[in-house]
C-alpha cells in the first residue's frame, strides 16, 4: 500500500510539468564592443514565445532582470520553431543599464543591439546573436521512468512467495 502511495505522489508531483511547454535557450550575442551570454526562458506561447526569464552577463555585467514588454519598444517573443528574436526583440537590465537585442531585417538584415533604449541619439550596433535549445531532462521521460520503477516494484511484490509475508495468526 506504501508503494502505491509513493508512485501516486511522485505521478501527482510530474504529471503537471508534463503539460508545460516552456523553453529554455542558450544564448549569446557579440558586436565587437558589446558581448553577452547566459539562459533565458520562455512561457508556452505558439507560434511566439513570451520571454519570462533571463539570466547571464552582458559587457560583465550580472543581468539582473527582463524589461516588461513595451517598456523600451521590445516585445520580449521568441519565435519558433528555428528561434529567432522579432524587430521588436528582448530586453533585460544588466548592472544599472538597460540592454535591448532585437533582429532588423530591411536594409541591412541582422542582429542589433542599442546600449541605452531611452536615448534616441546613441546608435544601434550590428553583432551576432545566437539562440540554442538549452539541453534540459524532458518530464514525460522522467514520469515513464517512475512509472516504470513502481511496476516493476509491485509485480516483484506480487512474486513474493506467500511463506515469506507475516500472516497474522487466527484468534
Amino acid at each position: 500500500m506504501q508503494l502505491i502511495r509513493i508512485a501516486l505522489a511522485f505521478i501527482a508531483v510530474t504529471l503537471p510539468a508534463t503539460f508545460s511547454q516552456a523553453a529554455v535557450y542558450d544564448w549569446t550575442y557579440s558586436n565587437g564592443t558589446d558581448v553577452g551570454s547566459g539562459t533565458l526562458t520562455t512561457d508556452d506561447g505558439n507560434p511566439a514565445a513570451l520571454m519570462t526569464d533571463i539570466t547571464g552577463t552582458f559587457d560583465a555585467l550580472s543581468i539582473t532582470g527582463v524589461v516588461a514588454p513595451g517598456d523600451y519598444f521590445n516585445d520580449n517573443k521568441i519565435v519558433s520553431p528555428d528561434p529567432y528574436l522579432t524587430i521588436n526583440g528582448i530586453a533585460f537590465y544588466a548592472g544599472d543599464n538597460t540592454y535591448d537585442i532585437y533582429y532588423y531585417d530591411s536594409d541591412n538584415p541582422g542582429y542589433y543591439t542599442h546600449g541605452d533604449p531611452t536615448n534616441a541619439a546613441e546608435p544601434d550596433v550590428a553583432g551576432t546573436f545566437t539562440l540554442t535549445p538549452a539541453s534540459i531532462p524532458e518530464p514525460m521521460s522522467l514520469a515513464l521512468l517512475g512509472l516504470g520503477v513502481t511496476g516493476v516494484a509491485v509485480a516483484r511484490r506480487r512474486q513474493t512467495p506467500v511463506g515469506y509475508r507475516q500472516i497474522a495468526e487466527p484468534a
